[in-house]
Formats: structure tokens, sequence, C-alpha cells
């Protein structure tokens, strides 16, 4: 490996280095599965969510579910956490990390519902022999 080459990677570690322990980490939120597959559209899809996140080492915060006013959860600091959630609805869900003073959202996660059938209903068009 060259000189020039090993002095820029150190450069790039230090200054990500410098950057990470100084705050400057962002909120971050992912769920597992992100997809809830029900049998027929229309019907309510069942399924434990596993949510995780890091936010930054000060302040506050909560997780909510998009439309609801109370958290799921709060907690204080730099913390990497994870929330298993049952997750129950006809339609996507989203999950946010807000600051919990001001309510500003940091971050969102969202979990899609799939259908394997379109419609519960038989069609209409059916052959008939007799």
């Amino acid at each position: 490996m060259s000189l020039q080459l090993r002095a820029v990677i150190t450069v790039l570690t230090v200054s990500l280095s410098t950057y990470l322990f100084a705050g400057g980490m962002p909120t971050l939120l992912s769920v597992q599965p992100d997809r809830c597959i029900a049998l027929h559209q229309g019907q309510v899809c069942y399924q434990a969510v596993k949510l995780n996140w890091h936010t930054p080492p000060q302040g506050e915060y909560c997780l909510f579910e998009q439309g609801r006013p109370n958290p799921l959860l709060c907690w204080h600091g730099d913390k990497k956490n994870t929330y298993t959630q049952e997750f129950k609805s006809k339609q996507g869900v989203t999950y946010e990390i807000r600051a919990k003073n001001d309510r500003e959202k940091l971050t969102e996660a969202r979990v899609k519902v799939a259908w394997v059938y379109k419609s519960s209903r038989k069609s209409t068009s059916s052959w008939r022999l007799f």
C-alpha cells in the first residue's frame, strides 16, 4: 500500500471517529420484518416486529406509532435499543423516534401490509355448464 493511500485512510478514520464521538451520529431506526402478509386483502395482519435504534448521546427520546398520541417507550441518551411490538393492522404502520420535549421527528421506519390474494370475493364471471 502506498504512503499516500495510508495517509488518506488515516485522515478518514480520524475524521470519522471525531464525527461519531462528537455526537454527530444520526438517529437510526429499523424494523424487522418490514412487511406483514395477510391471506386476503382487508384482513388484519398479525406479526411481532422488532424495532432497533441508535440515538445521539444527549437528549430524551420516545418511540411512537404514527397517529397515536402516547409513546410506546421513552429513554435518555445514547442507547442502541430494541423493542418488540405486536403488529396488528389492516394497513401499513409508521414508527417514529421523536425528541421528548419538542416532539421533533428524528427518523421513521414503516411496516407495510401485503396480501396473498387481492380480494376475498370470488369472481362473478364464473363458467357454468348447466
